[in-house]
C-alpha cells in the first residue's frame, strides 16, 4: 500500500501537478497601504476585510502613498442554460465578472497591475413552482461567488 501511495505521489509530482495550498502567503510590499474602490459595495467590503486580515493597512480616502485597487466593473448575469420540452427554462447559468486594476498611489499613479477580468460561472436548477427557493439559492450563489472572487483576486495580489 505504501508503495502504491509513493508511486502515485511521484506520478503527480512528475506531471507538474502541485496542490494549490491555502492563502497564507504575503502580499506584495507595494500593497502595505491600500485603498479599494468600486461600485459593488459588498465585494469592496469583503476584499477590504481580507486585505486587512493579511496585514495591509486599508485607507478609506485617497492617500498619496497607498496603492489603489480599482474594481472597475463587477456584474452578475443570468442566462437560460436548458429548457424543458415545453420551452420553459429548467436551468440558468449564473456568471460573475469582475475587472480590476492596481495603481501605485492615488490619482494616476503608475500601474502595478494592468486591468484584468476574472469570471466565475455556476449552474442553477429552476422549477417554476419553486420560485422562492430559486431566488434564495440565487442569493446564496451570488454571495459564494463574491467570496470566491475575493480569493481569486488575493491570489493575484500575492503574485505581484
Amino acid at each position: 500500500m505504501a508503495l502504491l501511495a509513493a508511486a502515485g505521489a511521484l506520478l503527480l509530482a512528475g506531471c507538474g501537478f502541485h496542490l494549490r495550498g491555502d492563502l497564507t502567503g504575503d502580499l506584495a510590499p507595494e500593497l502595505a497601504r491600500v485603498q479599494v474602490t468600486g461600485a459593488d459595495r459588498d465585494l469592496v467590503a469583503r476584499l477590504t476585510e481580507a486585505l486587512a486580515q493579511r496585514g495591509a493597512v486599508v485607507v478609506a480616502g485617497s492617500a498619496a502613498d497607498a496603492a489603489v485597487i480599482n474594481l472597475s466593473a463587477a456584474r452578475f448575469q443570468r442566462a437560460a442554460l436548458t429548457t424543458d420540452s415545453a420551452g420553459r427554462t429548467s436551468a440558468y447559468a449564473l456568471s460573475y465578472e469582475v475587472t480590476f486594476s492596481i495603481t501605485a498611489g492615488a490619482a494616476g499613479g503608475a500601474p502595478l497591475q494592468a486591468a484584468q477580468t476574472l469570471s466565475l460561472n455556476r449552474a442553477l436548477d429552476y422549477h417554476p413552482n419553486r420560485q422562492l427557493q430559486a431566488e434564495e439559492e440565487t442569493r446564496f450563489l451570488e454571495t459564494e461567488m463574491r467570496r470566491e472572487m475575493v480569493t481569486q483576486i488575493l491570489w493575484r495580489l500575492m503574485r505581484l
